[in-house]
């Protein structure tokens, strides 16, 4: 089966994100991405400080990363001076809380657009 076999001939009826369509579960169906995996690591030395799963909604990347550096300082009191991310973090509220906390941001930005 080649990859021209995955793809759907037309499009389900209902509400389905068009990413999902790239998706097929067991029973050849469009995959519905409802939940997010988020990891707060430490980039030197590679160490795993924190984990959230959260719905995938388009905020939950801003939501968990806050959360999991609230966890990660009441249980190492480690608070970092810097973070790395990819471009879904790039959420506005999410961005001025980090600067507010004295941490400063690195995120990727399609041409310096920020959300929200």
């Amino acid at each position: 089966m080649g990859f021209a076999d995955r793809r759907p001939v037309a499009r389900p009826a209902g509400a389905i994100r068009a990413v999902a369509y790239r998706y097929f579960n067991v029973w050849r169906r469009p995959a519905l991405l409802s939940r997010g995996v988020h990891v707060l690591m430490e980039n030197r030395h590679g160490l795993y400080l924190g984990f959230a799963v959260d719905q995938a909604d388009g905020y939950a990347e801003g939501r968990c990363a806050a959360l999991m550096l609230q966890r990660t300082y009441r249980r190492h009191e480690i608070w970092p001076q810097t973070i790395g991310a990819d471009a879904g973090y790039r959420e506005g509220q999410f961005l001025s809380s980090l600067e507010a906390e004295g941490i400063t941001p690195h995120v990727w930005s399609l041409d310096d657009l920020i959300r929200g």
